[in-house]
Order: structure tokens, then C-alpha cells, then sequence
């Protein structure tokens, strides 16, 4: 009996595989198109839904202002575009893609996968980017900043030690449901995906021409911060690494002296 969800390595497999994930990075690329050209109203199913489980979870209300956003109900702060975490849910979905086809399966399985992937990938970018959006209206509350580290750098430090290792704990949860442990190709995947997104696409289009230092502090903060997440990534996985190891060693000790 034929298995229908084993990878189909036939001319047609590939062809559909193939199809599958042109569509899939052209739907990403529109997505970005509508992202960097939309207004505010435009992007009102991005705003809406962040502006109220913001809400929630902050205690304001927010109501929606044509060409401004959604506006704090005492007028002191807006989430506008530049707020709704366009750049995480490209970055998230990227890694979705990544997953679901770096992992053998049939066609039929990878639209399914990839489906629940991007379905999951979009709902995840929510509460992430909600929780970011809180977290900065926190900071402006209670006006921190410490010397050089003012507001706006401290906004931009808390989101990529926010982002990356949320689009890391997605990608290691996604690769675990469709392939158990294996878990190698998801770091460079998720690193990938979010300089490619954060920094890569952006000097792309000439936004360091003319930004000055602003770019390269940017480009700084988002290095240095994947750099540290990426540290602590390897060290925990070391020591998992170790730990699994002395496991298996004390068992098998055991095992020879009952």
C-alpha cells in the first residue's frame, strides 16, 4: 500500500513542492509590498486586532482615528503603522515556510503543514507584538532611560530581545511538531529570516542612504542583540547536551551493577 504522506520524490512531487513554495514566498513578498505602501486605515485588520488585546493587557482603550491609527483614549500615545509588527510577521512566516520544507513530506501533507504553520505564525506575531506595543507604552509611563540609553534605544534593545527569541521558541516548536528533536537547520533558519527581514530588506531599498548614524545603530542593536540571544541559545543547548549525556551514562552504570 502506498504511503501517502512519505515525501514524493517523482518529477510531479517536485513540481508541486516547487509551486507550492513560489507561491507561498510570492504571498510573502505581496504581503510586504501592501505592508510598506498601506495607510493606517489600510491596515486596519493588523491594527484592530493589536490595538485590543493591547487594550487587555495595558488597561487602556483605544479607539480608531482615520489616518492616524488607534489612539490612546487620553490622546497621549497612537499605535500607528510603524507599531504593528509588519517586519515580525513577515520575519515568522518566513520561518514557517523554512520549516515546513526543509522536513520531507508529500505535497498534500506540506499544504497542510504549511497552512497550520502560517495560521499559527499569524496568531503568534499578535500576542508578541501586543506584548512589545505594552511594554514600551510601559517604558514611556514611567520615563525610563538609563544615560545613553534613552527611550527610543531601549525600545528598539526590548524589541529584538523580544522578537528573535520568540521567532526562535516558534521555529523550535514548529520543527518539534513536525519532526521530533531534530532541531539543527532552525537557529541559522530563524537568524536568517530576521536580519534578512530587519536589515537586510530595508538597505535594500536605500534606507540607509540618507539615515546617517541612525542606520548604523540600528544594524548595531539588531546584531549585537541576535548575537547575545544566540549565546545564550548555544550555552542552554550545551548544557542540555551534557546533562542528556550524564543521564545515559549514570543508566547505563546502573544497568551493570544490578
Amino acid at each position: 500500500m502506498m504511503n501517502i504522506s512519505a515525501p514524493d520524490t517523482s518529477r510531479a512531487g517536485r513540481v508541486a513542492d516547487l509551486a507550492l513554495l513560489g507561491l507561498s514566498l510570492a504571498l510573502v513578498c505581496g504581503l510586504k509590498f501592501h505592508l510598506s505602501r498601506a495607510t493606517s486605515d489600510e491596515l486596519g485588520w493588523l491594527l484592530g486586532p493589536l490595538a485590543r488585546v493591547v487594550g487587555v493587557l495595558s488597561g487602556y482603550a483605544f479607539h480608531a482615528e482615520s489616518g492616524a491609527g488607534y489612539v490612546r483614549e487620553d490622546g497621549l500615545l497612537v499605535i500607528a503603522p510603524v507599531c504593528g509588527g509588519g517586519n515580525f510577521l513577515l520575519a515568522i512566516l518566513l520561518v514557517a515556510i523554512g520549516t515546513v520544507f526543509v522536513n520531507p513530506a508529500s505535497p498534500g501533507r506540506r499544504l497542510r503543514r504549511l497552512a497550520a504553520a502560517a495560521g499559527a505564525a499569524v496568531l503568534f506575531a499578535l500576542v508578541i507584538n501586543a506584548l512589545r506595543v505594552t511594554l514600551a507604552i510601559t517604558c514611556y509611563d514611567l520615563h525610563l532611560s538609563w544615560g545613553w540609553l534613552t527611550s527610543s534605544r531601549l525600545h528598539r534593545l526590548s524589541g529584538v530581545l523580544l522578537f528573535f527569541p520568540a521567532l526562535l521558541a516558534y521555529g523550535l516548536l514548529v520543527q518539534r511538531m513536525i519532526a521530533g528533536c531534530r532541531q539543527g537547520r532552525v537557529l541559522p533558519l530563524c537568524l536568517g529570516a530576521y536580519l534578512g527581514v530587519a536589515l537586510a530588506m530595508p538597505l535594500l531599498n536605500g534606507a540607509g542612504r540618507n539615515a546617517g548614524t541612525g542606520v548604523l545603530e540600528h544594524a548595531l542593536t539588531l546584531l549585537l542583540g541576535c548575537a547575545f540571544c544566540v549565546g545564550i541559545f548555544l550555552v542552554f543547548q550545551a548544557g542540555r547536551r551534557k546533562c542528556g549525556r550524564t543521564g545515559r551514562t549514570e543508566q547505563g552504570t546502573l544497568s551493570l551493577s544490578a
